[in-house]
C-alpha cells in the first residue's frame, strides 16, 4: 500500500489528508485513504488511481468522471454517490455499498465484486473472481462505533416511536439491532445511520448491535438509554 504520508484518522480530516486535497480534479493517486470520512464532497474529475479507500465514508460524494482505476473500495459506503462517467476499471469492490448511487457511463471493466450492494438494491455473489481472498486475511467482525445519533431524540410519527443510531463495523457484511434482547431491525453493509424502534417511556432500555461477517464469532456492543418525548439521558455502556 502506497502513500504513507496520508493519515486515515477522520478526526483530523478537513479537506486535506497529507498531500491529498479533497476537491474537484484532486491528484491523489496511490494514497492510503482507508476509513476517511468525506460525505457530500465534490470530487469531480479527481484522480484516485490505485488508492486505498477501504471502509471509507463516501456517501453522496460527487465523483463524476473521477478515476478510481485499481482502487480498493472494500467496505466503502458510496450510498447516493454520483459516479457517472467514472473509471472503476480493476477496482476491488468487496462489500462496497452503491445503494441509490448513479454510475451510468462508468467504466467497470475488470472490477472485482463480492457481496457488493448495487444501486438497484441487488447484491453480487463472489464467483468469477480472478483472485482469491486468502483465509489468513478473513477476520471476525468487530464494532468500531455504536451510539445514538446526536442530538438524541425520540421520533414519534406514522412509523411509531424510535431513535436513530450511528454505527460502524469492521469486516462485517450486515448488522442486526436489538432492544432489550428482542430483534428490532437489520441493515446490510458495515456502516450507517439507521432508525430503529425504541419505546420512549422514560424507562431504561438496552440497545444492542450485532455484526455478522464471513467468519465467526459475531460482533456485539450495547448501550442503555432512557428516553422520553424530547429528553434523553446520556447512553450508558
Amino acid at each position: 500500500m502506497v502513500g504513507g504520508a496520508c493519515s486515515a484518522d477522520a478526526s483530523q480530516l478537513s479537506n486535506r489528508i497529507g498531500d491529498c486535497a479533497f476537491a474537484p480534479n484532486a491528484q491523489c493517486a496511490n494514497q492510503d485513504l482507508g476509513a476517511v470520512t468525506v460525505p457530500s464532497t465534490d470530487l469531480t474529475g479527481a484522480d484516485f488511481t490505485g488508492s486505498d479507500f477501504r471502509r471509507a465514508d463516501l456517501r453522496y460524494t460527487i465523483l463524476r468522471n473521477a478515476t478510481l482505476a485499481g482502487a480498493d473500495l472494500s467496505e466503502a459506503d458510496l450510498t447516493g454517490s454520483d459516479l457517472r462517467g467514472a473509471d472503476l476499471s480493476g477496482a476491488v469492490l468487496f462489500s462496497t455499498s452503491f445503494n441509490d448511487a448513479r454510475w451510468e457511463g462508468s467504466n467497470r471493466s475488470g472490477a472485482r465484486y463480492c457481496e457488493t450492494l448495487f444501486p438497484d438494491g441487488s447484491v453480487s455473489d463472489c464467483v468469477d473472481l480472478d483472485v482469491k481472498i486468502p483465509l489468513s486475511s478473513v477476520t471476525p467482525p468487530s464494532v468500531v462505533r455504536f451510539a445514538p445519533r446526536a442530538p438524541v431524540r425520540c421520533f414519534h410519527d406514522a412509523l411509531g416511536q424510535g431513535i436513530e443510531v450511528d454505527w460502524v463495523l469492521r469486516d462485517a457484511l450486515s448488522a442486526g439491532f436489538l432492544v432489550d434482547g428482542i430483534q428490532a431491525s437489520s441493515a446490510t453493509g458495515s456502516r450507517g445511520i439507521n432508525r430503529i424502534p425504541f419505546p420512549c417511556d422514560r424507562k431504561s432500555h438496552r440497545v444492542t448491535i450485532q455484526g455478522f461477517g464471513s467468519v465467526s464469532p459475531l460482533a456485539s456492543s450495547s448501550f442503555s438509554l432512557t428516553l422520553g418525548p424530547g429528553t434523553a439521558s446520556e447512553p450508558v455502556r
